[in-house]
């Protein structure tokens, strides 16, 4: 969201258990929630049509080849055993076993499909293989034939059951009673919006007064059929519409509803709770859908869904790919581990000059805040002397830095070892240690000192919902030479963009950046 965002007198505060890239444990209740269920089942359905086309065309492909006069060689057993798992995790991470409005169609069908021969190619250049090259493409076309054929029986026999989109969605719609009951009508008229089925609505804040004590009972028994209504369109009735809550207690409403969209109707509800309201689509793995212009949102993190009749945007409140968080989280791990053994000699080498240099400890152990705004320590070489601290509140009035970012170019407090530490960044190598223990990343928004946390607005907050990081898009763009907006506006953009390779792209910018020293002091 482009700008200063508005914010209420309440205090934002971001409390989140794990990086919200990460993928989430399903709960039990959840698990067994109707959706997965049959989510669950349409996946293991189209599992087993990839593995019958993979058997069927091993199988049959010598015998149909061979009456028009093509030889085809027979893979043995184990060959056909690898051909169907490199199937297998191609289609799933070319979403194959995704919904099936996405996985329907012919474009990404032949897309994947040409990414499992290149897969299989690159297998048999790299292993030995009983058949020839020839042979495995003459195979892969009868098994793309009996493939599409399976997946296009498959879905039209879920086309005939459900309808033309299985299953519904549970939605939460925020937004007045009248717009709720609109937009339930395009749901019933538009196929793009068959996926979804509203539960209920979510208004804004009550102004009406409380009920007398006696009428209390009977008005909140009254309140959902006071809220209902029925809309027929195309000889189809839309569910009615209850009224679960208001803004205050939506954390609630999806704690109890579980929803697994939430679209909102009437922007002005929520134009100065946006922040908030996708920190809890983040946290909660909820899709949030826009159904009203009004709103700037980056580019990157927002898209257009036609067919609804009205303009209908899309909030990626997730990013990244499947296991991308994952792949993030093992590099990191066995990065860190490499990087301090290998460097270690040159880490003894550093504690040796702290030592003959200033007295006091070798690492210096700053609370920093972290993921869910929890305060950790945060390692560094020593570069200050022991009282830097006490000094700082005297030196207040030289920070040459803006909002609540603390810098001084040539702070006296600032040893000489410790100003080569700062020049170079060998200061920050022992945060290889926070980035090991999962405090850390080494790709992320800077953790700041518990001084500068206290001095930033509410709405600045959204920077803890990921894992801090030893390097970032802050320190690649100009480090200390960036204001204090200008570093939280880039760490918006990475936490909305973020992806795996942008992580691997920063770390290789970082090292020109610290072998040229720019922005360091």
């Amino acid at each position: 969201m482009s700008g200063t965002p508005a914010t209420d007198s309440a205090i934002c505060e971001v409390v989140v258990a794990h990086d919200v890239r990460a993928r989430r444990a399903i709960l039990s209740r959840r698990l067994l929630h109707r959706y997965y269920v049959r989510r669950s089942i349409s996946i293991a359905l189209l599992v087993a049509i990839d593995v019958a086309a993979v058997v069927a065309a091993v199988e049959l492909a010598p015998l149909l080849w061979g009456l028009v006069g093509v030889a085809v060689e027979t893979p043995t057993m184990a060959e056909m055993l690898w051909a169907a798992l490199i199937v297998i995790g191609v289609q799933a991470l070319t979403r194959m076993y995704s919904l099936r409005e996405e996985r329907a169609r012919l474009v990404p069908f032949l897309r994947a499909n040409l990414a499992i021969l290149l897969v299989i190619g690159l297998v048999m250049l790299l292993t030995y293989n009983s058949i020839t090259s020839q042979s495995a493409v003459y195979i892969w076309v009868f098994f793309v034939l009996f493939s599409g054929v399976g997946r296009w029986l498959y879905n039209s026999l879920l086309k005939g059951v459900y309808g033309h989109i299985v299953p519904r969605r549970p939605v939460v719609v925020i937004g007045r009673p009248d717009h709720a009951e609109r937009l339930a009508e395009l749901f019933a008229r538009y196929p793009a919006a068959d996926a979804l089925r509203i539960d209920g609505i979510v208004e804004g804040m009550r102004e009406e007064s409380p009920p007398a004590d006696g009428d209390a009972v009977a008005a909140q028994a009254a309140a959902p059929r006071s809220r209902a209504s029925l809309a027929e369109t195309d000889g189809r009735t839309t569910r009615a519409l209850r009224c679960l809550g208001d803004l205050d207690s939506l954390e609630d409403v999806v704690e109890r509803w579980r929803p697994m969209e939430i679209v909102v109707s009437d922007p002005e509800l929520v134009r100065e709770r946006m922040f908030q309201l996708m920190d809890l689509c983040r946290r909660q793995r909820l899709t949030l859908r826009m159904a009203a212009p009004g709103l700037q949102f980056d580019g990157a993190s927002v898209s257009f869904v036609p067919g609804f009749g009205m303009p209908v945007f899309l909030v990626r409140t997730t990013i990244g790919r499947p296991y991308e968080y994952e792949a993030k989280r093992a590099f990191d791990i066995l990065s860190a581990g490499l990087l301090l053994l290998l460097l270690s000699p040159l880490m003894a080498a550093i504690a040796i000059a702290i030592k003959l240099g200033s007295p006091g400890p070798v690492f210096y152990r700053s609370v920093r805040v972290g993921l869910g705004q929890r305060p950790f320590q945060c390692l560094k070489f020593r570069t200050m002397k022991t009282d830097a601290e006490r000094l700082q509140a005297d030196l207040e009035r030289q920070n040459q830095a803006s909002g609540a970012l603390f810098k001084i170019k040539d702070d006296p407090r600032v040893t000489r070892v410790g100003r080569l530490l700062r020049r170079t960044s060998l200061d920050e190598l022992p945060q290889l240690i926070n980035v090991f223990r999962g405090e850390m990343s080494l790709v992320g928004p800077r953790p700041l000192p518990l001084r500068d946390n206290e001095l930033m607005e509410d709405w600045h907050m959204r920077r803890h919902v990921v894992l801090p990081g030893l390097t970032g898009l802050w320190q690649v763009s100009g480090r200390s030479d960036l204001s204090f907006d200008r570093m939280i506006e880039l760490d918006f953009k990475y936490i909305e963009s973020w992806t795996f390779f942008r992580d691997l792209s920063i770390l290789v910018r970082t090292a020109g950046v610290v072998l040229f020293r720019r922005g360091a002091y």
